[in-house]
């Protein structure tokens, strides 16, 4: 017993055309290809399961496309309509491109990462009145969790603030100098 009817796709000329030049080029993501080939060939009438058999796609993969575009082609026809050509073709990319993903909330927040990188900023003998020259991950992290700016922090996570930020730890305190250079300008 076949499924319910697929929603239709009903493409404009320019719109086809865009998809087509989407499908022809020789950079790009790979995804957005796929994406646009799914929208021809179901504006070419066929049900999901032929699309998805002909480029060799789950169903449910197709179907999403499918809806996915049938939902904003109203709006893609309004702004074809009024010569919004730039803003057309970027809402055509942002429809085949990945939705946005929530991701999994920071276990660190913007103001306790600037601390932490602020203390590699100090010279470790000085507030912190540790016998070391420099910082290495390990000294950071105690030292972060002694003055409660976090509970809890591995030392690996102190390394990526750093290798994200393309930082390293200070050798020398850049920042407590800069600081009592400026207050002597002053």
């Amino acid at each position: 017993m076949p499924g319910p009817a697929p929603i239709p796709i009903s493409l404009t000329p320019s719109q086809r055309d865009n998809l087509e030049k989407i499908t022809r080029r020789t950079t790009g993501p790979q995804r957005e290809v796929t994406r646009a080939n799914i929208i021809l060939a179901c504006d070419d009438g066929h049900s999901n399961s032929e699309v998805s058999e002909q480029l060799g796609l789950a169903r449910n993969t197709v179907r999403h496309w499918r809806k996915r575009f049938s939902e904003s082609i109203e709006s893609l026809g309004e702004m074809e309509s009024k010569d919004e050509w730039k803003d057309w073709k970027n809402r055509i990319h942002e429809l085949l491109a990945d939705a946005p993903r929530a991701g999994v909330t920071p276990k660190f927040s913007a103001e306790e990462v600037c601390q932490i990188i602020a203390v590699a900023c100090e010279p470790p003998d000085g507030d912190s009145q540790r016998p070391i020259s420099h910082w290495t991950a390990r000294e950071l992290r105690d030292e972060v969790v002694r003055r409660e700016i976090v509970e809890n922090i591995s030392v690996r996570q102190v390394g990526r603030f750093f290798k994200r930020s393309r930082l390293q730890a200070a050798l020398e305190p850049v920042l407590a100098e800069f600081e009592s250079q400026g207050s002597k300008s002053l």
